[in-house]
């Protein structure tokens, strides 16, 4: 059944995204003989971002229902301009650092429709860097991708308590819909 459930998100997140569609499942994918489409997935989000490139259409990585952690993940995420990535839904698409270095970073990602949607992100935790302020969750260095629908917790700084996105060098990106610490934002 739960995988009836994944199929059907899936397909729901094929038909909702405009553009080049690429597929990752933790659990049936493949780095070595996968090639990111939706039958032949790549297994890390890790490896998929690093055969995507930036190109004027937009790329959707749709991230199947699983916990991707530091042992199939390199922390951070980094995320480049109209790339996208969607997962399942924050109750079953999971981001988890597990306190190794920060989740998610986006530098010079100033498409608005670069999204980043559908995740619980925890166990970043910032690590210091000279000159930069650092955050646990999902660091923005002169970006403004959409962030939505999406539970942060337990993400921590360098400096700073519970971090989940920090904004810094001009970064004016479009939060809504997500949970901070149990907070709606």
């Amino acid at each position: 059944m739960r995988s009836r459930i994944s199929l059907l998100l899936v397909l729901i997140f094929a038909v909702y995204t405009k553009g080049a569609d690429f597929y990752v499942d933790a659990n049936n994918g493949d780095d070595q003989n996968g090639n990111g489409t939706f039958n032949k997935p790549w297994q890390s989000i890790t490896f998929a971002l690093s055969k995507l490139t930036t190109e004027t259409e937009m790329q959707v990585l749709n991230v199947a229902p699983a916990t991707y952690d530091t042992t199939i993940e390199k922390f951070p995420l980094k995320l480049s301009n109209r790339i996208s990535l969607i997962g399942a839904g924050n109750e079953v698409t999971i981001l988890d650092a597990q306190g190794t270095e920060t989740v998610l970073r986006c530098e010079n990602v100033n498409d608005k429709k670069t999204r980043i949607e559908g995740f619980t992100i925890r166990g970043g935790q910032g690590q210091y860097i000279s000159g930069e302020p650092t955050a646990g969750g999902i660091q923005l260095v002169e970006s403004s991708p959409t962030i939505s629908s999406n539970k942060l917790e337990k993400n921590y700084d360098s400096h700073d308590n519970e971090v989940g996105i920090r904004c810094i060098a001009e970064s004016s990106p479009v939060i809504e819909g997500n949970i901070f610490n149990g907070s709606k934002v």
